[in-house]
């Protein structure tokens, strides 16, 4: 997913649902990394990477491993909050937003009237938050998320599919197949990728169907060998981001359905 969403020094970066803070934690390697590369790796880039860069949020105390976990992994720890992100939204104010939302959550009245539309639904007030906190004006503004699929058939999130489907922000969906999760789950799960609300909205949204993760789909997950379907659409991506999304591609697993 930081592959999708390409972090890069200078972007702010958000997870409202980080747990341990894995995917914040690769965002922050993978900026480390690059000013090394590029010999701008100083005490102030430091300094600002490490306080200015990272944004998380985790209602349980499983906040405190994420920033035991960051600290760890050289920092950016600084910006952690645990809190319920449900009932704290943020509005216009990260470049890029990457998250594994919770499945399927309970939501209150109190909570889900923060959000347009009002869906009492656990997985349609977390989307609805990481698109608020989206910035509207910038037109490089991206999210890759981690849904069940639930969110693209459950008939009382029809207003939220028709929100995101006409404001233009989602791109495309990249299927995953069930048991990806095992052994914490065996739902059927999607990453959805939004882009900003500024761009000029896609004809089609592009659906790319994953049928090897490069595991086993059994509960203890071993590695198959060689290049796999989530390599693959790493790769597709790239060629994607040239255009914008605007061009149709032509290869395996890959379809188009208009807007």
């Amino acid at each position: 997913m930081n592959d999708i969403v390409k972090p890069t020094y200078g972007d702010k970066i958000y997870d409202p649902f980080c747990g341990t803070g894995g995917m914040l934690i690769v965002a922050f390697e993978r900026i480390l990394n690059e000013l090394e590369e590029r010999g701008k790796l100083d005490e102030d880039t430091l300094t600002n990477l490490r306080e200015q860069t990272i944004w998380g949020g985790e209602i349980s105390d499983t906040a405190r491993i994420a920033k035991m976990n960051m600290i760890l992994s050289g920092d950016g720890h600084s910006n952690i909050m645990q809190h319920d992100s449900f009932m704290n939204p943020v509005s216009d104010k990260y470049k890029i937003l990457i998250s594994n939302i919770p499945f399927n959550m309970e939501v209150t009245n109190e909570q889900s009237s923060l959000y347009v539309p009002d869906i009492k639904k656990g997985n349609a007030v977390a989307i609805l938050h990481i698109l608020k906190a989206l910035k509207n004006n910038n037109p490089y503004s991206r999210a890759a998320i981690i849904v069940p699929d639930a969110v693209l058939n459950d008939k009382s999130m029809k207003d939220l599919r028709k929100n995101i489907v006409s404001s233009g922000q989602l791109l495309g969906i990249v299927s995953l197949p069930s048991k990806v999760f095992l052994p914490y789950t065996e739902a059927k799960t999607s990453i959805l990728i939004f882009g900003s609300k500024t761009n000029i909205p896609t004809e089609n949204i592009f659906v790319y169907k994953v049928k090897n993760d490069g595991y086993t789909l059994t509960t203890r997950r071993r590695k198959i060998s060689g290049i796999n379907d989530l390599d693959n659409f790493i790769s597709i991506h790239e060629e994607m981001l040239e255009t914008n999304y605007n061009k149709k591609l032509n290869y395996d697993n890959l379809f188009y359905i208009s807007r």
